[in-house]
């Protein structure tokens, strides 16, 4: 057994173990046992005026900012009533990213972030992966109170290499469209999904009007199932 598959059979019985899989047998293979952990390498580039403010903008050399992140399953908050798993990330000694995700037989979806103290609530909460992530599936989410959408189609097994390895994951892409006055945000965000272990890889790009505002990169670097 390659190393690949070994890490994937791990993930997978953790995951049993945990009762994660066994209780939503129909969702994603999403890991979210409590001390699940993943170390990537971020990169940020900004676009020509673009300054990030707060903690992260000593980071910045040029216009890039390259650090490491871990995220961490760190406990559960109830939202809107409803349960949801805490994902927090942190880099250079800092909480810098806490997600809300909750695992159905419908999908992974997501309830709500903070980054850098900044808090937003999604709703509806928004579907971030299906329960059968089948190439050529699509959905769409639109925010209640705000003018953003979010387009999302599953593309389908895609091999891709990190730091962690070489994986054949299923690559989604999610077209975000925000609605302000001073312009319209458009954003790409292209994921690699590997069940049982989760995202092995990101892209985003983001635009206001046709100014390019900053592209992130994350590539897994370890992942270390729940004990």
């Amino acid at each position: 057994m390659n190393a690949r598959a070994t890490m994937f059979v791990t993930a997978a019985m953790a995951a049993l173990a945990s009762g994660q899989l066994a209780t939503t047998p129909a969702g994603p293979q999403y890991p979210l046992a409590m001390k699940t952990r993943w170390t990537y390498q971020m990169r940020q580039e900004f676009g020509p005026g673009v300054h990030p403010s707060g903690p992260d903008a000593a980071l910045v050399k040029g216009n890039v900012l390259e650090t490491t992140v871990v995220s961490e399953v760190a406990g559960s908050d109830i939202i809107g009533g409803i349960k949801y798993t805490r994902i927090e990330s942190r880099h250079d000694g800092r909480l810098w990213m806490t997600e809300w995700m909750r695992l159905t037989p419908e999908g992974l979806f997501l309830g709500k972030t903070t980054e850098d103290g900044d808090e937003t609530v999604l709703a509806p909460p928004q579907k971030i992966l299906s329960s059968r992530m089948a190439a050529g599936e699509t959905w769409a989410w639109k925010a209640t109170a705000a003018p953003v959408t979010i387009q999302t189609k599953v593309a389908g097994k895609e091999a891709t290499e990190v730091p962690a390895g070489k994986f054949d994951a299923i690559k989604s892409i999610h077209e975000l469209r925000m609605v302000l006055p001073q312009a319209t945000v458009r954003g790409t965000n292209s994921r690699w999904f590997l069940p049982g272990v989760g995202y092995v890889r990101q892209e985003t790009e983001i635009y206001a009007g046709d100014r390019f505002a900053s592209r992130t990169q994350l590539r897994l670097v370890t992942f270390d199932a729940a004990k």
